[in-house]
């Protein structure tokens, strides 16, 4: 009897062991490059077309998540759900509803890029050169502006980012009654060496400096009357 019993779970164990589990990870850029280099499959940028053609990983296609969801599964079924699918935005929370919603379709192999486009240039790796975007400015352009200055909100933002459109007329406001400060506004899909040398990995980023010293530094959405705070 203890026999069958071993021989059962044995042959339950090898079963168990030769099934292929769906692959549903999130990869750190240096190990979803190694992901890709040892399974290719397809590469899905789901951010806006905008940024798509500012720069992208090479072999991406742009499949929009910001167009809705319909639009989404109709450009997404060409694919077989036994397809490795890459999937990445600018920070992680576009291509997050992106791979929940592969899952659900019933994609068996999806892999997100962790922390996005800005992780992927803060670890050092590179766009497809023929899309990248040019540099506005270098760190050294962005200081001799700021030395102009007595105060300055240094703010990375995006044309396509929601918190940034609310931040923006919250800054406008402030500057209104703080004449003294001025403001430098970032658009991070055109200013990737800036993104890369400041560590941006979220935005909105507001950044306040005086002169070339930084007084303070928030991550997300800041209200005018913490800003107004920070220069009492």
């Amino acid at each position: 009897m203890k026999f069958i019993f071993y021989t059962f779970a044995f042959i339950g164990l090898l079963v168990a062991s030769c099934s292929s589990e769906p692959v549903a990870d999130m990869l750190e850029p240096i190990a979803f490059k190694s992901a890709l280099e040892e399974n290719p499959g397809i590469i899905i940028d789901v951010r806006t077309p905008e940024e798509f053609n500012a720069g992208h990983l090479t072999g991406a296609v742009n499949i929009d998540w910001n167009q809705g969801e319909e639009a989404f599964l109709s450009k997404i079924e060409t694919y077989d759900q036994q397809d490795n699918i890459y999937v990445y935005c600018l920070s992680g929370g576009r291509s997050e509803a992106a791979r929940k919603k592969l899952i659900e379709l019933g994609y068996k192999n999806t892999i997100e890029l962790q922390g996005g486009i800005l992780a992927w240039q803060q670890a050092g790796l590179t766009f497809d050169e023929a899309h990248k975007t040019a540099v506005q400015r270098s760190k050294k352009d962005l200081f001799n502006e700021l030395k102009k200055n007595t105060y300055t909100i240094v703010d990375f933002n995006a044309v396509w980012c929601g918190p940034c459109k609310q931040q923006k007329p919250i800054i406008v406001a402030f500057v209104k009654s703080h004449p003294s400060v001025k403001v430098i506004e970032l658009d991070v899909d055109k200013e990737q060496q800036l993104v890369q040398e400041f560590n941006i990995d979220a935005i909105p980023r507001i950044m306040i400096y005086k002169g070339e010293v930084l007084i303070k530094d928030f991550k997300g959405l800041v209200d005018e009357k913490t800003l107004a705070a920070v220069f009492n």
